[in-house]
């Protein structure tokens, strides 16, 4: 293999230590970044032997140049390799953009426990359970636990300052302890049973049900035992459900991952306690002239970073360095690759579900392929539709406050959820669209240069598409095309029009494919917007109606709503229970009471 005399002498100079290393083709773009125990031996054996791989042998013949980080270890050096592949996104690194946090149940550590939906970090007191794959799964078993258990699920901070049992108690899914309608003994004989419900200890549910229920027929509490019988019941229904075969693991994970035209989904499904938490399917980026090992190889080492490992994976296909994949893991899991009986099952019904979610992505990818197709025909544009990256500028506020812009992504034939951002409008009179919009487009480019779009789009008419005309002139960044979606006559759907600086403007009918195309784009930077001015207006709105109050500072702030927990329940207190903390008199209790009560 011939070797550049810059690469040669890259190599003579490598350490033998751990660490990371950054191939760069010759415009210093980072194309691959890997980690090594020696970096020395690894770096130079990609240009020491010729490669049969046609992957690995389009990279080499890129690469210009080579950047190394030396680290403590191999752990620390996987760490890093992980955090600046996130950060980067080389292009040929196997890509799984899903890295966010899973959610978990969680059960306070408090006199009386309540469960809640979690996610974040797991440093709090109490019982934590999961990961789910799907916060629908969190909020269906703990709608399931609120009817079988009757666990709380307000906030540890409200539970003494209630007046009366809420709503959940009037429909049987809470059994009121902030009232005293359940002793604590009882209270927490319901949250042990809770918690072996979610770790799969039903059997010792059961058992205990059916004695009291004996129990309590025999004393002639005939309601109680009829109470304990819908319990019965309810918890043999979910069980019949939610739980799978018996098998002697419990905790298990299964991994597929299925290759077709020249796109891949990876397909995990998790069994914990007995439960079958659902089936969740991952599409990487960069997979070209890669195979199934590779992928599913890359997916383990994202997947796994911040969560735990089950005891077992079942996989469709064996991974690469077993030892290396869990270094930063207390133990290794047992890789099952060709299971029997149950386990063969599971895996089946897996790769099923696989090729029924790859199949409807690669539809769904067609279908844009298509659609942008026949955009780019329409306004004449000539790029080549593969390399086309689309960004749609939308503004929201609410009646001239908490005004946000949004930018939206429409990359490689799809949304790009992980590109988009958003943008704090300042300093501008109420309802000025085009101050707002010339502020997110100075935001946006003045700084930010890399990856610019080869077409605007604009929720907005001529005055908008002029405004950003105007300041991409500003920016030398003249060479961008500019359209604007004007609502039609009456705004009515289906008639907005194309608008243009240097040409005339475009109707495309109420079922044009293409309008569907725009306006799909159009909504996501809409629906992106606005769920950030609402969570800012939300936010201001609730430090700013107890700031409105004389006599009401920042000491006195902190403690009502640390009494009160939430704003809501503030509202919902009377002016005797205001009175009764320390530091409020009755006239600033009817004073507070009536600020929030005046409409």
């Amino acid at each position: 293999m011939l070797i550049k005399s810059e690469i040669k002498n890259i190599l003579k100079n490598l350490p033998n230590l751990p660490g990371i290393y950054k191939h760069l083709d010759s415009d210093e773009n980072i194309l691959y970044i890997g980690k090594a125990k020696n970096l020395k031996k690894r770096i130079t054996s990609y240009f020491n032997r010729v490669h049969d791989n046609q992957r690995i042998k389009l990279l080499v013949s890129k690469i210009s140049n080579i950047e190394i980080t030396i680290t403590n270890s191999e752990e620390e050096a996987l760490l890093l390799e992980y955090n600046l592949i996130k950060k980067y996104n080389p292009k040929y690194n196997i890509i799984f953009k899903d890295d966010k946090s899973y959610p978990y149940i969680f059960i306070s550590h408090h006199k009386w426990p309540g469960i809640f939906y979690y996610k974040g970090k797991i440093n709090s007191k109490g019982n934590f359970f999961g990961p789910y794959l799907n916060s629908n799964t969190v909020k269906n078993t703990i709608d399931i636990i609120q009817k079988i258990f009757f666990l709380r699920t307000c906030e540890d901070s409200s539970i003494a300052n209630r007046s009366r049992p809420c709503i959940l108690y009037q429909i049987n899914k809470c059994s009121a302890p902030c009232k005293d309608k359940i002793s604590l003994e009882n209270y927490s004989e319901n949250v042990s049973q809770a918690i072996n419900f979610l770790n799969g200890k039903t059997n010792s549910i059961i058992k205990n049900i059916k004695q009291k229920m004996i129990q309590a027929s025999n004393y002639q509490d005939f309601e109680y035992a009829s109470k304990l019988k819908n319990q019965l019941i309810a918890l043999n229904n979910i069980i019949k459900v939610q739980t799978v075969n018996n098998v002697k693991e419990s905790d298990i994970d299964v991994i597929s991952v299925v290759l077709l035209n020249n796109q891949a989904c990876v397909n995990l499904s998790t069994i914990r306690n007995g439960h079958h938490f659902g089936d969740k399917s991952f599409f990487p980026d960069n997979i070209e002239y890669t195979n199934e090992s590779s992928i599913i190889t890359a997916f383990i080492q994202q997947h796994y970073v911040n969560i735990e490992l089950p005891k077992h994976i079942i996989l469709s296909h064996k991974i690469k360095e077993k030892s290396n994949i869990f270094l930063l893991k207390k133990f290794i899991p047992k890789l099952i690759y060709k299971p029997i009986g149950i386990k063969k099952k599971w895996l089946e019904q897996n790769i099923k579900n696989n090729h029924i979610a790859l199949s409807a992505y690669i539809n769904k990818n067609d279908n844009n392929i298509n659609r942008l197709s026949l955009f780019l025909e329409l306004i004449n544009f000539k790029k080549l539709k593969d390399n086309i990256r689309i960004e749609c500028f939308d503004i929201s506020h609410m009646s001239g406050e908490s005004t946000y812009g949004s930018c939206v992504v429409f990359e490689k034939n799809k949304m790009q959820p992980s590109m988009y951002r958003r943008y704090k409008i300042d300093n501008i009179s109420m309802s000025d669209d085009y101050g707002a919009m010339s502020q997110i487009l100075l935001k946006r480019f003045s700084k930010k240069l890399e990856n610019l779009p080869d077409i605007i789009l604009i929720d907005g008419g001529k005055g908008h598409i002029n405004i950003a005309n105007k300041v991409l002139n500003q920016l030398n960044l003249a060479n961008i095309l500019i359209i604007g979606v004007a609502k039609g006559n009456g705004r009515k759907p289906g008639l907005e029009k194309l608008v243009f600086t240097d040409r005339a403007d475009i109707l495309l009918g109420e079922k044009s494919i293409i309008l569907m195309f725009i306006n799909h784009i159009r909504d996501e930077a809409h629906r992106f917007a606005i769920n950030g001015m609402r969570y800012n207006f939300t936010k201001l709105r609730k430090k700013s109606i107890l700031e409105s109050i004389n006599g009401i500072g920042l000491k006195r702030r902190k403690m009502l709503l640390n009494k009160f927990g939430s704003l809501s329940s503030l509202y919902n207190a009377t002016i005797e229970e205001l009175s009764s903390i320390k530091g409020i008199s009755m006239s600033l209790a009817e004073k507070i009471y009536y600020t929030f009560h005046n409409d």
